[in-house]
């Protein structure tokens, strides 16, 4: 539920994309709504409670989803965000003295998957199969080679 709720781009980064723009509602509407950063808050206070999170993994996680959350449209960009949220966890846990042999792999290990999505993503545009966000022909089909 977490990242359902918190790691979908929003609604108005979509709509350059696919509808033209419209008016904006009135402001005037109550704002009853919680923001992102309140409702990562919430659900990473009950995880702790309910579900037992250490209080480190929540400081870790925390620190990943505001950095990279809610991901772009663009893949590009999406990736260069996983990257830089990657990137500051790993020097978080620099400045730590009881550094985990197991944690480190896997801040290699993910800085590795991401390189694979990048390379993925320049063959694939490399051959000519855009994302629709990236299509040049702006159209609602998929573009072929």
């Amino acid at each position: 539920r977490l990242f359902t709720e918190i790691s979908a781009p929003s609604p108005s980064s979509l709509l350059g994309y696919f509808d033209p723009p419209k008016r904006k509602r009135s402001a005037s509407r109550g704002d009853s709504e919680m923001t992102r950063q309140e409702r990562l808050e919430k659900f990473l206070a009950e995880a702790r409670a309910s579900h037992g999170l250490p209080q480190a993994a929540v400081v870790k996680l925390r620190t990943f989803l505001k950095t990279c959350l809610p991901l772009p449209v663009n893949l590009n960009q999406a990736i260069n965000v996983l990257k830089d949220a990657l990137a500051s966890l790993s020097k978080e846990q620099d400045g730590k003295q009881d550094e985990d042999a197991k944690l480190l792999r896997r801040f290699e290990d993910a800085g590795r998957i991401i390189k694979h999505l990048e390379s993925l993503s320049k063959t694939l545009h490399q051959i000519g199969i855009f994302p629709l966000v990236d299509s040049p022909n702006n159209s609602n089909e998929l573009s072929m080679p």
